[in-house]
Protein backbone atom coordinates (compact mmCIF):
# COMPACT_ATOMS: atom_id res chain seq x y z
CA UNK A 1 0.00 0.00 0.00
CA UNK A 2 3.26 3.06 0.84
CA UNK A 3 3.20 2.67 -3.30
CA UNK A 4 0.10 4.11 -3.67
CA UNK A 5 0.20 8.11 -3.12
CA UNK A 6 -2.33 9.81 -0.57
CA UNK A 7 -4.54 11.10 -3.79
CA UNK A 8 -5.07 7.61 -4.97
CA UNK A 9 -6.37 6.30 -1.47
CA UNK A 10 -8.48 9.37 -1.32
CA UNK A 11 -10.35 8.52 -4.33
CA UNK A 12 -10.87 5.30 -2.97
CA UNK A 13 -12.30 6.34 0.14
CA UNK A 14 -14.13 9.10 -2.00
CA UNK A 15 -15.37 5.79 -4.25
CA UNK A 16 -16.59 4.13 -1.43
CA UNK A 17 -18.49 6.79 0.07
CA UNK A 18 -20.65 7.74 -2.96
CA UNK A 19 -21.55 4.28 -3.52
CA UNK A 20 -21.68 2.55 -0.31
CA UNK A 21 -25.28 3.05 -0.11
CA UNK A 22 -25.80 1.26 -3.78
CA UNK A 23 -24.04 -1.85 -2.80
CA UNK A 24 -20.44 -1.28 -2.99
CA UNK A 25 -19.13 -3.31 0.48
CA UNK A 26 -15.09 -2.66 0.42
CA UNK A 27 -12.09 -2.30 -1.55
CA UNK A 28 -9.27 -3.75 -2.13
CA UNK A 29 -6.03 -3.42 -3.96
CA UNK A 30 -4.32 -6.22 -5.64
CA UNK A 31 -1.62 -7.23 -8.21
CA UNK A 32 1.80 -5.87 -8.98
CA UNK A 33 1.35 -2.80 -6.54
CA UNK A 34 1.94 -5.01 -3.67
CA UNK A 35 5.03 -6.64 -5.17
CA UNK A 36 8.62 -6.11 -6.17
CA UNK A 37 7.43 -6.35 -9.87
CA UNK A 38 5.53 -2.96 -9.77
CA UNK A 39 7.00 -0.62 -12.31
CA UNK A 40 5.75 3.11 -12.19
CA UNK A 41 5.91 3.71 -16.12
CA UNK A 42 4.84 0.18 -17.09
CA UNK A 43 2.27 -1.25 -14.63
CA UNK A 44 -1.42 -0.61 -13.86
CA UNK A 45 -3.32 -0.21 -10.38
CA UNK A 46 -5.38 -2.93 -9.72
CA UNK A 47 -8.58 -2.58 -7.52
CA UNK A 48 -11.62 -4.62 -6.77
CA UNK A 49 -14.56 -3.47 -5.39
CA UNK A 50 -16.28 -6.17 -3.30
CA UNK A 51 -20.51 -5.71 -3.83
CA UNK A 52 -23.64 -6.87 -3.09
CA UNK A 53 -26.07 -7.63 -6.28
CA UNK A 54 -28.16 -4.36 -6.37
CA UNK A 55 -24.83 -2.34 -7.25
CA UNK A 56 -25.30 -2.30 -11.19
CA UNK A 57 -22.17 -3.79 -13.31
CA UNK A 58 -22.43 -0.87 -15.30
CA UNK A 59 -21.30 0.88 -12.15
CA UNK A 60 -17.76 -0.20 -13.09
CA UNK A 61 -17.42 1.95 -16.01
CA UNK A 62 -18.56 4.91 -13.85
CA UNK A 63 -16.02 4.24 -11.02
CA UNK A 64 -13.39 3.50 -13.37
CA UNK A 65 -13.55 6.77 -14.97
CA UNK A 66 -13.81 8.53 -11.88
CA UNK A 67 -10.34 7.16 -10.80
CA UNK A 68 -8.69 7.16 -14.09
CA UNK A 69 -8.74 11.17 -13.45
CA UNK A 70 -7.24 10.48 -10.32
CA UNK A 71 -4.36 8.27 -11.11
CA UNK A 72 -1.97 10.88 -10.51
CA UNK A 73 1.57 9.20 -11.90
CA UNK A 74 0.82 5.90 -12.52
CA UNK A 75 0.20 4.88 -15.94
CA UNK A 76 -3.81 3.66 -15.46
CA UNK A 77 -5.81 2.47 -12.48
CA UNK A 78 -8.21 -0.32 -13.08
CA UNK A 79 -11.37 -0.97 -11.24
CA UNK A 80 -13.45 -4.05 -11.34
CA UNK A 81 -16.56 -4.80 -9.41
CA UNK A 82 -16.62 -8.39 -7.53
CA UNK A 83 -20.09 -9.24 -6.23
CA UNK A 84 -20.25 -11.38 -2.98
CA UNK A 85 -22.49 -14.16 -4.21
CA UNK A 86 -20.40 -14.90 -6.88
CA UNK A 87 -17.81 -16.30 -4.33
CA UNK A 88 -20.58 -17.65 -2.46
CA UNK A 89 -20.88 -19.64 -5.80
CA UNK A 90 -23.52 -17.78 -7.18
CA UNK A 91 -23.74 -17.09 -11.01
CA UNK A 92 -20.99 -15.31 -12.60
CA UNK A 93 -22.31 -11.80 -13.19
CA UNK A 94 -19.13 -9.57 -13.12
CA UNK A 95 -16.57 -8.92 -15.88
CA UNK A 96 -14.08 -10.36 -13.17
CA UNK A 97 -15.47 -13.57 -12.02
CA UNK A 98 -15.75 -14.40 -16.03
CA UNK A 99 -11.95 -13.49 -16.49
CA UNK A 100 -10.60 -15.49 -13.33
CA UNK A 101 -12.47 -18.40 -12.04
CA UNK A 102 -13.94 -17.13 -8.52
CA UNK A 103 -12.18 -20.05 -6.78
CA UNK A 104 -8.90 -18.79 -7.82
CA UNK A 105 -9.46 -15.38 -6.27
CA UNK A 106 -10.53 -16.97 -2.79
CA UNK A 107 -7.56 -18.89 -3.43
CA UNK A 108 -5.22 -15.53 -3.87
CA UNK A 109 -7.52 -13.15 -1.03
CA UNK A 110 -5.00 -13.12 1.44
CA UNK A 111 -2.68 -11.03 -0.97
CA UNK A 112 -5.48 -8.54 -1.52
CA UNK A 113 -5.05 -5.21 0.48
CA UNK A 114 -7.64 -3.78 2.59
CA UNK A 115 -8.34 0.12 1.99
CA UNK A 116 -11.95 0.68 2.91
CA UNK A 117 -14.88 -0.59 3.87
CA UNK A 118 -15.92 -4.00 5.15
CA UNK A 119 -12.91 -6.06 6.20
CA UNK A 120 -13.75 -9.83 4.79
CA UNK A 121 -11.79 -12.74 5.75
CA UNK A 122 -10.96 -15.58 3.32
CA UNK A 123 -13.20 -18.07 5.31
CA UNK A 124 -16.12 -15.22 4.70
CA UNK A 125 -16.61 -16.73 0.93
CA UNK A 126 -18.63 -20.04 1.01
CA UNK A 127 -17.51 -20.87 -2.25
CA UNK A 128 -14.72 -22.24 -0.53
CA UNK A 129 -10.79 -22.48 -0.52
CA UNK A 130 -9.48 -24.83 -3.07
CA UNK A 131 -6.07 -26.59 -2.13
CA UNK A 132 -2.76 -26.46 -4.20
CA UNK A 133 -3.51 -29.05 -6.40
CA UNK A 134 -7.10 -27.66 -7.30
CA UNK A 135 -5.99 -24.35 -7.93
CA UNK A 136 -3.70 -26.27 -10.85
CA UNK A 137 -7.02 -28.43 -11.83
CA UNK A 138 -8.52 -25.05 -12.00
CA UNK A 139 -6.52 -23.11 -13.27
CA UNK A 140 -5.30 -25.46 -16.54
CA UNK A 141 -8.77 -25.78 -16.96
CA UNK A 142 -9.48 -22.15 -17.25
CA UNK A 143 -6.39 -21.99 -19.62
CA UNK A 144 -7.27 -24.36 -22.01
CA UNK A 145 -10.65 -22.96 -22.40
CA UNK A 146 -9.21 -19.53 -23.43
CA UNK A 147 -5.98 -20.88 -25.38
CA UNK A 148 -7.62 -21.10 -28.92
CA UNK A 149 -9.86 -17.85 -28.30
CA UNK A 150 -5.88 -15.93 -27.56
CA UNK A 151 -5.25 -18.10 -30.65
CA UNK A 152 -8.00 -16.38 -32.75
CA UNK A 153 -8.05 -13.02 -31.35
CA UNK A 154 -3.86 -12.33 -30.80
CA UNK A 155 -5.01 -11.22 -27.15
CA UNK A 156 -1.83 -13.17 -25.71
CA UNK A 157 -1.90 -11.40 -22.28
CA UNK A 158 -4.35 -13.45 -20.63
CA UNK A 159 -3.56 -16.67 -21.18
CA UNK A 160 0.32 -15.78 -20.68
CA UNK A 161 -0.78 -14.62 -17.53
CA UNK A 162 -2.58 -17.10 -16.31
CA UNK A 163 0.35 -19.74 -17.21
CA UNK A 164 2.64 -17.58 -15.20
CA UNK A 165 -0.49 -18.43 -12.35
CA UNK A 166 -0.10 -21.86 -13.20
CA UNK A 167 3.43 -22.24 -12.15
CA UNK A 168 3.29 -20.11 -9.29
CA UNK A 169 0.71 -22.26 -8.00
CA UNK A 170 2.88 -25.40 -8.89
CA UNK A 171 5.93 -24.00 -7.35
CA UNK A 172 4.35 -23.64 -3.95
CA UNK A 173 3.71 -27.31 -3.34
CA UNK A 174 7.95 -26.89 -3.17
CA UNK A 175 8.28 -23.63 -1.78
CA UNK A 176 6.72 -21.62 1.27
CA UNK A 177 3.49 -20.03 -0.45
CA UNK A 178 4.35 -16.07 -0.77
CA UNK A 179 2.36 -13.73 -2.56
CA UNK A 180 2.66 -13.77 -6.54
CA UNK A 181 5.55 -12.22 -8.22
CA UNK A 182 7.29 -12.72 -11.84
CA UNK A 183 10.31 -12.18 -9.88
CA UNK A 184 9.53 -15.48 -7.43
CA UNK A 185 8.50 -17.65 -9.88
CA UNK A 186 11.61 -16.77 -11.89
CA UNK A 187 13.92 -17.17 -9.00
CA UNK A 188 12.04 -20.57 -8.04
CA UNK A 189 12.06 -21.70 -11.85
CA UNK A 190 13.11 -25.46 -11.80
CA UNK A 191 14.64 -27.57 -14.42
CA UNK A 192 13.13 -28.35 -17.82
CA UNK A 193 10.27 -27.17 -19.34
CA UNK A 194 9.67 -25.24 -16.18
CA UNK A 195 12.30 -23.23 -16.44
CA UNK A 196 11.77 -23.14 -20.30
CA UNK A 197 8.29 -21.84 -19.19
CA UNK A 198 9.19 -19.23 -17.16
CA UNK A 199 11.52 -17.77 -19.87
CA UNK A 200 9.27 -17.87 -22.38
CA UNK A 201 6.45 -15.83 -19.95
CA UNK A 202 9.35 -13.22 -18.93
CA UNK A 203 10.75 -12.84 -22.49
CA UNK A 204 6.40 -12.37 -23.15
CA UNK A 205 6.04 -9.74 -20.63
CA UNK A 206 9.55 -7.65 -21.33
CA UNK A 207 8.03 -7.55 -24.86
CA UNK A 208 4.97 -6.04 -23.94
CA UNK A 209 2.72 -9.12 -24.16
CA UNK A 210 3.70 -9.37 -27.82
CA UNK A 211 1.12 -11.70 -29.94
CA UNK A 212 4.29 -12.66 -32.29
CA UNK A 213 6.37 -14.04 -29.19
CA UNK A 214 3.36 -16.32 -28.00
CA UNK A 215 3.51 -17.53 -31.31
CA UNK A 216 6.99 -18.28 -30.62
CA UNK A 217 7.11 -19.57 -27.58
CA UNK A 218 3.25 -21.50 -28.36
CA UNK A 219 4.93 -25.03 -28.55
CA UNK A 220 6.87 -24.38 -25.18
CA UNK A 221 3.60 -23.56 -23.00
CA UNK A 222 1.60 -26.00 -24.63
CA UNK A 223 4.37 -28.68 -23.73
CA UNK A 224 4.31 -26.95 -20.03
CA UNK A 225 0.34 -27.38 -19.82
CA UNK A 226 0.41 -30.76 -21.33
CA UNK A 227 3.13 -32.53 -18.51
CA UNK A 228 0.24 -31.83 -15.96
CA UNK A 229 -2.00 -34.54 -17.83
Amino acid sequence: MSKLSVGIVDALRYVYGEWKDLGLLSIYVWGSILSDDFDINHSDIDIIGIAADRLSITTEEEIQKYLENKKDNFKKIGFRILYLSEMDGGEIKSNLAEYIPPKLLAHDFPAWRHVCGRKFKQSDFSIGVPTKEEAIQIQLRDIEKEINWTIESKDSQYVVKAIARLVDYSQNKRHPETPFSYKMIYENAGLGIEQETVNAIMDCKKSGWSSSLFDQHYDTFTKYINSFR
